[in-house]
């Protein structure tokens, strides 16, 4: 892996910090927590040229830039491409633009919010989802940073994976050589919501650090899953519960009224 490749250059670098410096103060205000030393694991993959999976539970549209943004200020993380799927009704060619400039590879997947506002062109849901993974692959196989958001779309409680829609399993399946790669599991609220409901959520974000686990960590969690006694029966290989790994995880650190 090369992380000449894995890193944005000087000058995205530098729009990075721009952005953040002036929309963080005014438009992104949030809190990082950390009671974990989980940061400092996720900069030791990445330093060591691994790839790195980023994922949150998703409650509102004003989610994606404060990670974003969370991203670009750490200084380890700030250096590296970053891979990001977006629902096709928020598509935008203006966002391409940016991610340009800003080293991020905007990936359109069509969602079940995209059906319901009946912008998704006539493509099925999940339409994009493959391209998706075949650029996240290569992304973390060059030490790129890759986000999603398990959950699939926009929802007001964690709930449980979505067995035909499954996500990090099927990125693991593609990437079983890459075992030292990791996943940094967070989980976001706002401070003094207890409805994520709502139509329009605002106020100071939280964004928990829960833990940083391996590939090989998450496969051995989801073998110790698979052989749970409601899961025997289903013979169902291992990395089917890789997203169950993940939403137990979010469940530790979901912040109030959202579980």
């Amino acid at each position: 892996m090369s992380t000449k490749e894995a890193n944005t250059n000087i000058f995205s670098q530098g729009a990075r910090e721009a952005a953040s410096a002036v929309l963080t103060p005014k438009f992104l205000k949030y809190e990082i927590t950390d009671e974990h030393n989980t940061l400092k694991k996720a900069e030791e993959v990445l330093k060591a040229n691994h790839g790195l999976i980023v994922v949150t539970n998703h409650f509102s549209e004003q989610d994606s830039p404060r990670l974003i943004d969370a991203i670009f200020q750490n200084k380890t993380m700030g250096k590296k491409k970053l891979i990001l799927p977006v629902a096709m009704h928020m598509d935008n060619p203006l966002y391409h633009l940016a991610g340009g400039i800003l080293g991020v590879s905007l990936m359109p997947i069509v969602t079940q919010s995209t059906i319901d506002k009946g912008l998704n062109e006539g493509h099925p849901k999940n339409y994009g989802f493959g391209k998706y993974i075949d650029k996240a692959t290569n992304g973390l196989k060059k030490g790129e940073i890759v986000s999603f958001f398990p959950q699939g779309t926009r929802r007001p409680k964690l709930g449980q994976p979505d067995p035909n829609n499954l996500a990090l399993g099927p990125l693991m399946a593609k990437c079983r050589n890459l075992p030292e790669s990791a996943v940094l599991i967070a989980t976001l609220g706002i401070k003094g919501i207890t409805d994520y409901s709502q139509n329009k959520l605002k106020g100071e974000y939280i964004i928990n650090l829960i833990s940083c686990l391996t590939f090989a960590q998450i496969l051995t969690r989801a073998k110790e899953i698979a052989q749970r006694p409601e899961n025997l029966a289903n013979k169902t290989k291992a990395l089917r519960f890789a997203d169950q790994v993940v939403f137990e995880e979010l469940a530790e650190g979901a912040p109030e009224g959202y579980l």
